[in-house]
């Protein structure tokens, strides 16, 4: 919708994802995957606390949001960095 918003042409390539940000920024694909994987894996350990205490699964589930959070803005501040 953003890119739509700007004029721009939906079915156009384009590399403005921030996925494909930091990939340049990052120097290549596979530094970015190893980031997700490793937050993939504290999102698993993160379910695993929930399902075991699920009184608190409150606690897990802030913490996964916010460590998603974390890395989407880490992405966007190399990206960013890269591009200035």
């Amino acid at each position: 919708m953003r890119r739509i918003a700007r004029g721009e042409k939906p079915w156009k390539a384009h590399r403005t994802h921030a996925y494909q940000r930091a990939a340049l920024a990052l120097g290549s694909h596979a530094a970015v995957v190893v980031r997700i994987t490793i937050l993939n894996v504290a999102l698993v350990a993160l379910a695993l606390i929930a399902i075991r205490y699920p009184e608190t699964a409150w606690v897990p589930l802030a913490a996964g949001a916010g460590l998603t959070i974390t890395l989407l803005w880490y992405f966007e501040r190399i990206a960013a960095a890269k591009a200035a």
